[in-house]
């Protein structure tokens, strides 16, 4: 079964609660019904909005290091993107090849 990373970003400003972004190991971001072409690949995480500082995430170790850092991801043409808000939690699950089906309808 593959495994399913989800990182959830804290509040913003405004407090409202960003999405959940989902993951597969290698990268594919999920529910491509929700988000479209707009993320794709889960690029890695970034200490700040505006730094080179990039942790790869398939040179991440422990999922978990990506608490406190910003989502970087690329989109379907291949641009990066930073997230504003910072990763609050990670939950990792395993998920039948069913379930990822229904998450990305």
């Amino acid at each position: 079964m593959p495994l399913l990373y989800s990182f959830q970003a804290a509040r913003r400003d405004d407090g409202q609660l960003p999405y959940p972004l989902h993951a597969l190991a290698g990268g594919e971001i999920q529910q491509k019904g929700f988000w479209k072409d707009t993320m794709v690949v889960l690029v890695g995480f970034a200490a700040a909005p505006d730094t080179g500082d990039l942790t790869y995430w398939l040179e991440m170790h422990d999922p978990q290091e990506a608490v406190g850092k910003h989502i970087v991801y690329e989109n379907a043409a291949g641009k990066r993107y930073v997230f504003d808000s910072v990763v609050e939690s990670v939950d990792v699950r395993s998920f039948t090849d069913e379930q990822l089906e229904h998450l990305n309808q």
